[in-house]
């Protein structure tokens, strides 16, 4: 056994994933300065919670911490704290660089104390208390109405199309590892499915939407093999499709942009970004610094808006991190799979499939964001195997053990 969670920290830790998907601009907590004061009620707790880790660290987290994933993940979020030295905006950098650790600490350390059910029940809560009172808010108050696309309190369509593609995933998944360890599950996970079916199509986020799609079938057919029909793959397939057709038959889903163009102006973001990887090649501009570098950018007129990032997931490494900040992710993104793959741990592997393909379109790191929550739980996902190579059908990792054994099992 693992233990019960705190529940003041699972409190805490849901209160971070939470807020994460909130534009604090929305609801008035912005300051001047270039620093966002709703940002700091994220990151601040977040400090505090570091400290209780360090405080509290377990035998399991430093074992993960000594896999290639972690070392190779940890040393590409040092690698961005050090760029302070050079940023363009050092302050910037330093709060946002290590809010980012912070978060993913806190998804590596629950999966390791908790395992995967609490890591992605406690996504889905979060996320879901977060989706249902944005559009609740979107409705009442009426921001963006007039468009027919729901983006609730998130920054924007395409955020708020990844936060409900996390949490679509991680329900699944949460209620899959239920059903293999206690044959019940929860019926509040068709309600929390059903809501971010709705939230996703309704968003108008295509690239989250069709990453979704592509992550939901490849999870179902890697964890049932011939027997797609059965009964807990065929309730979440229900969900989805239910949803969908309530979204577009309420009228609330649209895919509308604006003007003609299907990337929406990001061939002139691309464009600049590429000329900025041209002039910090090596070290690049300070990873997190992004905002001012697009506002100089707007100022010199080499673009006419403010993107705030370069709208690609790679691109902003490179950008902020240059060809070295970007050799270390890529070595950790590839070692990740390399172990999620050995360990079978299939739903840590579509989370991957939605981020990294929706990461063509989207920065998704530009900033302390659930992607580095949900990096962190991946990251310990791919130290663990099946225990005497049995196949896994279950995320769930109670019924699975570590790569690496504890001493007192290897003196044995």
């Amino acid at each position: 056994m693992r233990g019960t969670p705190n529940p003041l920290l699972l409190a805490l830790l849901g209160l971070q994933v939470g807020l994460l998907g909130l534009d604090f601009g929305k609801v008035g907590l912005t300051s001047a300065g270039g620093i966002d004061l709703g940002r700091w009620l994220v990151i601040l707790p977040g400090q505090v919670l570091i400290g209780a880790i360090v405080l509290a660290l377990s035998p399991q987290l430093w074992r993960r911490l000594r896999t290639a994933p972690a070392l190779l993940l940890g040393a590409w979020l040092i690698w961005n704290l050090i760029g302070v030295v050079w940023s363009v905006d050092p302050r910037q950098t330093l709060l946002q660089s290590f809010g980012a650790l912070n978060l993913w600490l806190g998804g590596l350390w629950l999966v390791s104390r908790y395992g995967a059910f609490t890591f992605f029940r406690l996504t889905s809560r979060s996320l879901a208390a977060v989706v249902a009172l944005g559009i609740g808010y979107q409705y009442v108050i009426g921001i963006d109405r007039d468009t027919g696309r729901l983006e609730g309190l998130s920054e924007g369509f395409n955020q708020f199309g990844v936060q409900c593609a996390y949490g679509l995933l991680v329900t699944i998944a949460a209620r899959t590892a239920q059903k293999a360890s206690t044959g019940t599950t929860s019926r509040a996970d068709i309600w929390i499915m059903a809501l971010f079916s709705v939230a996703l199509f309704g968003s108008g986020g295509r690239g989250a939407l069709a990453a979704t799609v592509v992550a939901l079938v490849l999870y179902f057919v890697l964890t049932s093999g011939r027997k797609l029909l059965r009964a807990r793959v065929a309730a979440p397939v229900f969900v989805v499709v239910a949803g969908v057709a309530f979204a577009l038959s309420q009228g609330v889903a649209t895919f509308s942009r604006g003007n003609d163009n299907a990337l929406n102006g990001r061939e002139i973001i691309w464009s600049h970004a590429w000329s900025l990887i041209q002039g910090a090649p090596l070290r690049g501009h300070g990873m997190m610094a992004g905002l001012s570098l697009w506002t100089e950018a707007v100022v010199q007129g080499l673009v006419d808006f403010t993107p705030g990032s370069a709208h690609n997931m790679y691109l902003e490494v490179l950008v902020g991190g240059g060809t070295i900040g970007m050799a270390l992710f890529a070595s950790a993104i590839g070692a990740t799979i390399f172990g999620l793959i050995r360990g079978r741990q299939w739903a840590a592997i579509s989370l991957l499939v939605i981020t990294l393909t929706t990461g063509l379109v989207e920065s998704l790191i530009a900033r302390p964001a659930l992607t580095h929550w949900v990096l962190g739980g991946m990251v310990a996902l791919a130290a663990i195997r099946p225990r005497n190579g049995a196949r896994s059908a279950s995320p769930d990792l109670e019924a699975q053990q570590p790569i690496l054994e504890p001493e007192s099992a290897r003196l044995a």
